[in-house]
């Protein structure tokens, strides 16, 4: 092998060399690219399931009120506090 063969050689295992960098490169920024994606998918599925729970909890709680405060104590003073409502609505003709 002579010198211009080494040369050959080197070039050519210098440019497969970049070639193969700029490949790896290529494919780390795809990997963060789809990682991004999938850090924005799981946010927003964790943000939509927070949402969810709220609703359930909201829900619950608004059970909860009504059943355990509404019905047994506040539900004779509703009932006044609706006919004095309806009752001064029909006193001035206004519905009901």
């Amino acid at each position: 092998m002579n010198n211009d063969d080494k040369g050959f050689f080197e070039s050519e295992w210098h440019s497969s060399y970049i070639e193969f960098n700029r490949l790896l490169g290529s494919l780390e920024a795809k990997r963060q690219q789809l990682a991004g994606i999938n850090r924005l998918n799981a946010l927003f599925r964790l943000s939509m399931l927070s949402f969810v729970l709220k609703i359930v909890i909201f829900a619950g709680l608004a059970f909860a009120v009504y059943y355990l405060v509404i019905t047994y104590d506040l539900a004779p003073l509703i009932k006044d506090g609706f006919e004095k409502i309806v009752g001064k609505l029909r006193e001035t003709g206004r519905g009901i």
